[in-house]
């Protein structure tokens, strides 16, 4: 869903909802049956591509001109980024964040505890960073750190990713 916010009488703003995409397309982009494993990391381009991990099935989406996408023309235009079916890089990504220098997706995994560089434009893995040593549960989830990510250009000409650590509850920072 998208939330527009536009002046509105008297200077109050004014919001207005649109759904992007709506009804199921499914397992590709919908998810898993309501889970939180499914359709749960955004993160929204300068180009205005909005992009979507999905941690039900280990896939990258991607949908352009989000910012005037209609439930009528975007399920035609979602593009498939990257798909991981046997687990090797992406494995319940969760966090999703865009590298300021190269526009770089750089995404949390729940299953690997790993931060991965992915180029969305060749679809190619650029690397990856295991980040909390932990081994995960793979059928209880226990020992999953990952969740939340969040990447900026902190003004030296360093690049700075922050990421959640739930498995001793701190907020950590790779800094390149």
């Amino acid at each position: 869903m998208r939330i527009n916010v536009t002046p509105g009488t008297n200077g109050s703003p004014a919001t207005y909802t649109y759904d992007v995409i709506s009804g199921s397309i499914g397992s590709t982009l919908s998810g898993y049956g309501g889970s939180a494993v499914g359709p749960i990391g955004l993160a929204h381009g300068t180009d205005d591509t909005l992009y979507i991990a999905n941690g039900y099935n280990n896939t990258i989406f991607a949908i352009p001109n989000s910012t005037t996408a209609t439930p009528s023309n975007t399920l035609s235009n979602v593009i498939l980024v990257y798909t991981d079916t046997n687990a090797t890089y992406l494995d319940q990504p969760a966090g999703l964040a865009i590298n300021p220098f190269n526009n770089d997706l750089i995404i949390a995994n729940q299953k690997r505890n790993t931060i991965v560089e992915l180029n969305p434009a060749t679809k190619g893995i650029v690397g990856v960073k295991t980040v909390d040593p932990a081994v995960v549960d793979t059928t209880t989830g226990a020992n999953s750190a990952l969740f939340g990510i969040a990447v900026t250009n902190d003004g030296a000409g360093n690049l700075k990713v922050y990421f959640t650590d739930r498995n001793d509850n701190t907020v950590k920072v790779l800094s390149k």
